[in-house]
């Protein structure tokens, strides 16, 4: 799925990450998909926006690394969004990305983790 969003002027399409890119994401945003496969356990559900934002802030890089895949921007033009931008931008991509969110919560973010702690021995 894709969103298409106005910012500043010019049109931005948000995408899901593809399943190709998830392993390489998986490592480039590794604290935050931590924070929030634990927060998928504890409650047995997607945790909330206002829960999903709140990780943004305490990990600024990985979720730079996010969004630099899903809009194919590079970081450099995300800092310079405004806040009100950059909220707009998460949401679209929270809502563009439910494959990749489900992903997190599921083996797909498992076989990373085998792989972190025993390189070889899955198979990408």
């Amino acid at each position: 799925m894709s969103i298409a969003i106005d910012i500043n002027g010019e049109c931005v399409t948000m995408r899901d990450v593809r399943r190709t890119e998830r392993t390489a994401i998986f490592a480039e945003a590794w604290p935050l998909l931590a924070e929030l496969r634990e927060s998928f356990f504890l409650h047995n559900c997607p945790p909330p926006v206002p829960f999903v934002l709140a990780l943004t802030e305490r990990h600024p890089e990985a979720w730079a690394a996010l969004l630099a895949r899903a809009t194919g921007r590079d970081r450099e033009w995300l800092a310079e969004l405004s806040e009100a931008d950059a909220t707009r931008l998460a949401l679209a991509f929270l809502a563009a990305g439910r494959r990749f969110w489900r992903a997190v919560g599921s083996v797909d973010l498992q076989r990373y983790l085998i792989q972190r702690r025993h390189p070889g021995s899955i198979e990408a």
